[in-house]
């Protein structure tokens, strides 16, 4: 599928709105998770698109989703459905050589986490911040 910008709305939600023949083709549905492959890989929660979208064989995704799979709009990735599973633990490890963990920061983290596929794939879909999962 060919690389689009996503909506505003959808900027920051870790959403891959998809049209309704590949949403067919792959059997999702709204909420599954998916898997985009490029040079790196990384998942999303599919979405649909709108109902007046030009371009049925785009898929668009924020630029955070972008910089995680190293692709620029208008590149061609691959997606597939994946069967995520809640995690049963997560390690967290600080990146920088000192962190205050205080109610603050644990809110932090656990929004960052909270309603997104992060918690079942690898430790880039994270994003900018400032603790990373490492893998068990």
């Amino acid at each position: 599928m060919r690389v689009g910008e996503a909506k505003q709305r959808d900027i920051g939600k870790k959403r891959a709105r998809i049209g309704p023949d590949a949403m067919d083709y792959l059997q999702v549905t709204p909420g599954d998770v998916i898997q985009i492959n490029a040079k790196k890989s990384t998942c999303a929660i599919v979405w649909p698109t709108d109902e007046d979208e030009k371009y049925p064989d785009t898929i668009r995704i924020d630029g955070q989703t972008r910089k995680n799979l190293g692709v620029a709009l208008s590149d061609v990735v691959e997606i597939k459905k994946i069967l995520a599973k809640p995690a049963k633990s997560v390690t967290l490890m600080p990146v920088v050589d000192q962190v205050t963990v205080d109610k603050e920061f644990t809110d932090f983290v656990k929004n960052r986490l909270k309603g997104s596929p992060n918690r079942t794939l690898t430790s880039n879909n994270l994003g900018p911040c400032f603790v990373r999962i490492i893998p068990a």
